[in-house]
């Protein structure tokens, strides 16, 4: 689980150590240690995700979808692996995916970070229909874009709320090529 705060300070929270998930590819983005925790998700409805993190969060999603998301479902599960690894073939896609979707710029291909290339395949995909979340005891408000696209290096968050089923690549981390966030000095 990722959480952006208002001053735009990014924390990790994941059920594995911080070398052994997303800060590994995503550290340098920020001086917040990633936090090991139990994060629990339970299908209430078959259209209703609850995720909680005990003490942190707790955040309801409801999914839909929409004729977009079912023409991306479609598209993703039916595309041979060769065009899912290609950069070429994913740079293309990302320029008609985040318009077609609704959700601002898209980078499937890219580097991340720390460094590492990334490639996503999203093979199912779905719109928020609603959500609330509770982080530390604060009510994050109603859904909607946020002002300012958000991004990690080439990685572009959606600029509203969507669910994917995707296969991801990233390069394996290198330390004589890669940022090693827990080694970085974010001084400057």
């Amino acid at each position: 689980m990722w959480h952006r705060d208002l001053e735009g300070m990014w924390t990790f929270y994941a059920t594995t150590p911080g070398p052994q998930s997303c800060s590994r590819y995503f550290s340098s983005a920020t001086p917040v240690d990633p936090v090991q925790c139990d994060i629990t998700s339970t299908w209430i409805a078959p259209w209703s995700l609850l995720i909680s993190i005990e003490g942190v969060l707790d955040w309801r999603v409801d999914i839909k979808t929409t004729t977009a998301t079912r023409l991306m479902s479609v598209l993703g599960s039916r595309l041979p692996t060769a065009a899912w690894t290609s950069r070429r073939t994913l740079a293309m896609m990302s320029r008609i995916v985040g318009p077609m979707l609704g959700v601002g710029k898209v980078r499937l291909t890219g580097n991340l970070p720390n460094g590492q290339e990334f490639r996503i395949a999203p093979k199912r995909v779905w719109a928020v229909a609603d959500s609330t979340a509770v982080v530390h005891g604060e009510d994050l408000g109603p859904v909607g874009p946020h002002p300012v696209q958000g991004n990690l290096a080439d990685f572009q968050l959606p600029q509203l709320g969507i669910c994917v089923v995707a296969q991801g690549r990233f390069e394996p981390f290198d330390i004589a090529r890669h940022r090693d966030g827990d080694r970085l000095d974010l001084s400057g």
